[in-house]
């Protein structure tokens, strides 16, 4: 070989390995951790949120708000935004493999950063901020700079928010994709809780679902089901110097070692409407704060759901005994299994328990219904109760659908009852919207309920019984037709409101959604709009949704027009000491809330970009130049999204 081919060739084997160097470069570099503090996950990827999943990492600041916020590789800063709301302060970074970094809720920006927002603000006079910068603005930053402060802008704990993004933009599980945080904890599992999933399945003999504790030593009695019944897990992962529950990577059910069920937190885009309600059951989420996670479909495979063709659903087991093994684990692979005997009834043994029909008298000759409450799952009801003076052992029961006056065969029927309390699990059809009126019979004397009740499906209207409320479904807006409660009263009104007509309830917030309906509520006559919105009754309050009595609701519940009546409060003002302070003003408003937009400050006559922070209940400014000595003059005026209005002026001195 010449000395030129063989230069050629040196210079062929060396360009291509620094191809492989260079293409493999970014994924063996790894990640680093990105804040100046011990590594620690106040809520990692999966967990449970209203109406979402959590698709990123809290990183723990241990309430220390400030904390740097150092770029985890090599890169550029390729967009900023600044919003009151959502992740407030955000950074997103392309990493040098394609990937992208987000970094949310910060307290502000490094230096070089801050300069470029301020000018962009001060440019569009405003504080809210979606700026993507083209590649002559891009910002490039190295691994390890601090391109940020940790803080709470969006949120009300002192926090970062981080996340991992593929090429394509969707959300990836950091703690599977390089990010480096050491785990030798195995998760938890503290309970089962076996659910019937049709008006003739069984749990422990029970209509009702049933929580199944696992003690420490694991070992669990047998549980006896019938029908179709689905698993649900309560099991939390661990990490170290973390005391919060975190969410498992995966769980797996198996039914004599065979694969029933997986559940895996991995890769999913943000077009996958309400997945969390998919998962977890968040009706029991919603009443008592437990986190079930689903070992069943609900409706159809979600991403989570891996292999889709496992459907988790336990009506084909043969009679007799079986055993359910779960399995959790972490990203690291530590691992938990449990053992649970369970045994299966046969059909025979369900029909036993159809309860005998009652007559159904046009008028009821006693009151003995006690502590009454109706559930709706879908495609059937379970009224629960006790009767007045104790246990009835020669109880019937009777139920008719009206419109049209139809009668509910007593094969349709399951009765329970456990300690004092009734079960009566009733198969409805799905056919129209309607009351239910059931009978209870006990020895010759009668007493009912009655329930409306209406079927939610995708292009679809429903009407609240004074059709005043109208709660439009648009198509493909449901997962399947589902069976809701509709009702009117009048609504507990706060003192900075005025009801104006009564409250409307469709369904549950629990009920997941594919797309959000729109609600209307017509005026009553001669009623004006000014100060009008419609709220929802969530959690023990009222939550404004929109100006005007028309709103597209994130989820369903309780709905009320409500007058605001109350003009939102300026309170105290706070400065820092010196010469370019930071300038606090404490603002609430009990009420529509008060919107960003309609705040305007103005600093010895000139106006001033104010950051609003809502959890706070506060904003905030920084004169762009240093004051000089001598009184200053602060205006604000202010209003709630109902129209109120408020306006305050302070007065401060700086000193030499």
């Amino acid at each position: 070989m010449t000395t030129v081919r063989r230069l050629m060739a040196r210079r062929s084997t060396f360009l291509a390995l620094l191809v492989v160097f260079l293409s493999a470069g970014p994924a063996l570099a790894g990640l680093i951790y990105p804040l100046d503090a011990p590594p620690s996950v106040s809520s990692n990827y999966g967990q449970y949120r209203h109406g979402h999943a959590h698709l990123g990492l809290d990183l723990w600041t241990f309430h220390r708000l400030g904390t740097p916020v150092r770029a985890v590789d090599d890169g550029v800063i390729y967009r900023i935004k600044c919003s009151p709301y959502g992740y407030g302060k955000v950074l997103y970074q392309r990493l040098r493999d394609g990937r992208t970094a987000v970094y949310g809720h910060l307290d502000g920006f490094a230096p070089k950063i801050a300069a470029q927002v301020e000018k962009r603000q001060r440019a569009r006079g405003g504080y809210r901020l979606d700026w993507t910068l083209n590649k002559a603005e891009a910002l490039s930053v190295e691994q390890g700079e601090i391109i940020g402060f940790a803080g709470d802008a969006g949120t009300d704990v002192s926090h970062l928010h981080f996340e991992i993004r593929g090429a394509s933009g969707r959300p990836l599980n950091p703690l599977r994709h390089d990010f480096p945080l050491p785990d030798d904890m195995p998760p938890v599992i503290r309970a089962l809780r076996f659910v019937p999933l049709s008006f003739d399945s069984l749990v422990d003999g029970d209509v009702m679902p049933k929580i199944v504790p696992i003690p420490a030593g694991g070992d669990v009695s047998p549980v006896e089901i019938a029908g179709r019944v689905g698993v649900e897990i309560e099991a939390y992962d661990r990490q170290p110097r973390s005391d919060r529950d975190l969410a498992p990577a995966e769980l797996h059910l198996q039914v004599d070692g065979r694969d029933v069920f997986r559940h895996r937190f991995t890769s999913v885009g943000y077009g996958q409407a309400h997945i969390s309600a998919l998962s977890y059951d968040t009706r029991l989420a919603s009443l008592q704060r437990r986190f079930f996670i689903r070992m069943y479909r609900l409706f159809g495979s979600t991403a989570f759901h891996q292999p889709s063709n496992l459907s988790g659903k336990l009506d084909d087991l043969s009679p007799g005994s079986h055993q359910i093994t779960v399995t959790a684990l972490d990203e690291k692979g530590n691992r938990t299994v449990v053992l649970v005997p369970i045994r299966v009834l046969s059909t025979e043994a369900v029909a036993a328990l159809t309860p005998a029909a009652a007559p159904s008298p046009s008028t009821d000759d006693t009151d003995f219904l006690r502590d009454v409450e109706m559930e709706w799952r879908r495609t059937y009801a379970v009224m629960s109760f006790t009767v007045a003076g104790g246990v009835a052992d020669d109880i019937t029961f009777a139920a008719t659908v009206d419109p049209p006056g139809r009668q509910i065969k007593t094969a349709r029927f399951r009765h329970t009852a456990h300690g004092k309390r009734h079960h009566l699990a009733v198969h409805v059809p799905r056919d129209r919207n309607a009351t239910l009126r059931i009978v209870v019979g006990v020895g010759g004397r009668f007493d009912s309920r009655t329930f409306r009740f209406a079927v939610a499906k995708s292009a679809t209207e429903l009407r609240s019984p004074d059709g005043r409320a109208r709660l439009s479904f648009p198509a493909a807006s449901t997962y399947d037709s589902t069976l809701i409660r509709i009702s009117e009263s009048a609504p507990r009104v706060p003192a900075w409101a005025a009801a104006v007509g009564k409250a409307y309830s469709f369904g549950e917030p629990w009920e997941p959604l594919r797309k959000k309906p729109r609600l209307t509520i017509h005026l009553p006559p001669g009623v004006k709009s000014a100060g009008l919105g419609l709220y929802l009754f969530d959690r023990g309050t009222w939550w404004h949704l929109e100006k005007g009595h028309r709103a597209a609701v994130p989820l369903l519940g309780t709905y009320a027009l409500l007058r605001d009546v109350e003009a939102p409060e300026i309170g105290e003002m706070l400065v820092e000491k010196s010469r370019r302070p930071w300038i606090r003003v404490f603002v609430t408003d009990r009420g529509s809330g008060i919107s960003d937009r309609a705040i305007r400050v103005a600093l010895d006559g000139k106006a001033q970009i104010v950051e609003f922070q809502p959890y706070k209940k506060q904003f905030r400014l920084r004169p762009a130049a240093s004051l000089a000595p001598g009184r200053h003059t602060l205006s604000v005026a202010l209003s709630d999204r109902a129209g109120n209005r408020a306006n305050r002026s302070f007065s401060f001195d700086v000193l030499e």
